[in-house]
């Protein structure tokens, strides 16, 4: 009986954002608040063999950062997103322990 092999792969993370305190241009600090991190991953085997050969698509997304500062000119709010297109090589993919690369 063949096994059905899987291709295609998700991956969701929840976490948290931190921003260390910066100083502007002028010279004014600047505090970010911390944030929920939201995270998902998609990957698709191109390869299988003794190396598999994956595609992947990283995504983050970090909805609200408050913004605090003492110059009125500065941000009050942020929102950052993260795509990251890569390629993902996995030595030994049906080892107990299987080594991989990214390459961005």
């Amino acid at each position: 009986m063949a096994q059905t092999e899987t291709k295609n792969d998700l991956g969701l993370l929840l976490g948290g954002g931190f921003v260390p305190q910066r100083t502007m241009a002028g010279g004014a600090g600047i505090n970010f608040g911390a944030s929920i991190a939201f995270s998902a991953n998609y990957p698709r085997q191109l390869k299988r063999g003794n190396t598999s050969l994956f595609v992947e698509f990283p995504f983050v997304a970090e909805p609200s950062n408050s913004v605090q500062s003492s110059d009125g000119q500065s941000i009050v709010s942020l929102a950052t997103i993260f795509v990251v297109p890569s390629r993902r090589v996995e030595f030994a993919p049906n080892a107990v322990i299987s080594p991989w690369m990214g390459l961005r």
